[in-house]
């Protein structure tokens, strides 16, 4: 339905990617609870993050 009315997010200009990023708001402490910071260049971090996701979703 996005590619049928031309908002396919992937056709984000750096204009709305850099208007996103000035607007974010960091997460609150509820928020920050739930969340995990994963640094995408290391393997380990990311291996770390596969392993969570794992053990918290037998089956998987």
């Amino acid at each position: 339905q996005r590619r049928s009315e031309g908002q396919d997010p992937s056709d984000a200009t750096l204009e709305v990617i850099q208007a996103q990023q000035t607007s974010r708001e960091p997460l609150d402490d509820e928020e920050q609870s739930h969340s995990k910071r994963v640094d995408t260049h290391d393997s380990a971090s990311l291996d770390s993050l596969v392993e969570r996701i794992r053990q918290r979703l037998p089956g998987i």
